[in-house]
């Protein structure tokens, strides 16, 4: 398509958008622009390294914790896990229709949360190591979406800035094969600590995103309601002269 019947953006006038109601939170002049591209590029760091080690290291995971499961065993839960995925992707199309990105993301964080835990906890049982794989791979299908259509909420999500976002959430995964790939064979559990501490990382970054967007939505709404106090005084004054 990009080839054969290239798109052309239109292009805006910054000072008719300025006036403009509908400009996004982000898009306005004297906002944090550049302050929360970069900390959504770091949220998609953490979090899509903690996707790459649970798509790439479950498997060889599996076979190294107490309960020693065969490759084949490993490679079944793995595709179960890949399965749950796709549909959890599935249903959240539509559990988007109702909920906002922010609480799908919230909400699918408590679910790592706890699926990790469970995980952890499912050293020596496979029936607990099942559901625990399984509400993983629930809890990871829709954040990565959500995330974009989050952020589009409050900046418009051009060419250079979809780059920028997709090029940061593959920078960390350039390290991590090599560093599980070497331990994950004697310390099994640096497969669910490294997952555990790239999302509480996430986490700490999508709390700090949130408020920043909540005091500059204050901040503008009160800036708003100075601008409109002395219009107001000034429609006082000329009435009085």
């Amino acid at each position: 398509m990009f080839v054969i019947k290239r798109y052309r953006s239109l292009s805006n006038n910054s000072a008719d958008n300025e006036n403009n109601s509908q400009t996004k939170l982000f898009d306005r002049k004297h906002s944090p622009r550049v302050l929360i591209i970069t900390l959504v590029s770091i949220f998609l760091a953490f979090y899509f390294v903690s996707e790459l080690v649970y798509l790439q290291f479950s498997a060889t995971y599996f076979q190294y914790i107490p309960l020693k499961l065969t490759a084949s065993k490993s490679a079944e839960i793995v595709s179960a896990m890949a399965l749950t995925y796709t549909i959890g992707r599935g249903i959240s199309v539509f559990i988007a229709i109702k909920i906002i990105p922010q609480h799908m993301i919230a909400y699918h964080f408590l679910i790592l949360i706890i699926s990790i835990i469970i995980l952890f906890s499912a050293q020596n049982s496979i029936t607990i190591l099942w559901f625990g794989s399984l509400t993983l791979s629930f809890g990871f299908s829709s954040i990565f979406p959500s995330i974009f259509s989050f952020i589009s909420q409050y900046l418009i999500i051009t060419d250079r800035i979809g780059t920028i976002l997709i090029f940061s959430s593959s920078v960390l995964n350039l390290f991590t094969p090599f560093i599980l790939g070497t331990y994950i064979e004697k310390y099994s559990v640096i497969f669910v600590a490294s997952i555990l501490l790239n999302l509480i990382t996430s986490i700490v970054i999508f709390v700090i995103i949130l408020y920043i967007i909540r005091k500059t939505e204050k901040n503008n709404s009160n800036s708003i309601s100075n601008n409109n106090e002395i219009q107001m005084e000034n429609m006082t004054n000329s009435e009085y002269m």
